[in-house]
């Protein structure tokens, strides 16, 4: 609860995916209100009208804003499995960016990056001669823009 007695407001990129479906679920337990951003708004809400859905806004950025502003808090599930097409890696860290600047500028006070490390990949999808085991390089840049605020 805020200090004025109505419900916490969380965000959770990817709500109805594996990882954020769980999230969602404990916030709506503890009673709070969720949002999701999604790359896919127009699919099934296994929430119903407990979750509203946003799109992701990255190329509108205001949008983006707006999306957040109300919430106290962001949990940040949102990468990509593989490159394909014009999803890259790079192109997912300059996303999580936006979506960090956006968050400050909405007055999210809280972000909780949440990141599952896989343990294998395909070594010739990254474009170099790597072992199984050899993590993404390019994912810790994801987590760049929160360093400098101590997450």
């Amino acid at each position: 609860m805020t200090s004025l007695g109505s419900k916490e407001v969380s965000v959770v990129t990817g709500a109805f995916s594996y990882t954020g479906k769980y999230i969602t679920r404990r916030l709506l337990a503890k009673g709070q209100l969720v949002r999701t951003l999604t790359g896919h708004p127009n699919n099934p809400n296994p929430f119903g009208e407990r979750v509203s859905v946003y799109p992701f806004y990255f190329d509108q950025y205001d949008e983006l804003v707006k999306s957040l502003q109300g919430a106290t808090t962001l949990y940040n599930t949102y990468w990509i499995r593989f490159a394909h097409g014009a999803a890259t890696f790079e192109q997912a860290v300059e996303n999580t960016s936006v979506l960090i600047k956006a968050a400050e500028q909405a007055g999210i006070q809280r972000i909780v990056r949440i990141q599952l490390e896989i343990g294998r990949f395909d070594q010739h999808e990254c474009g170099r001669n790597l072992t199984a085991h050899t993590p993404i390089p390019v994912k810790s840049h994801a987590r760049q823009p929160l360093l400098p605020a101590g997450a």
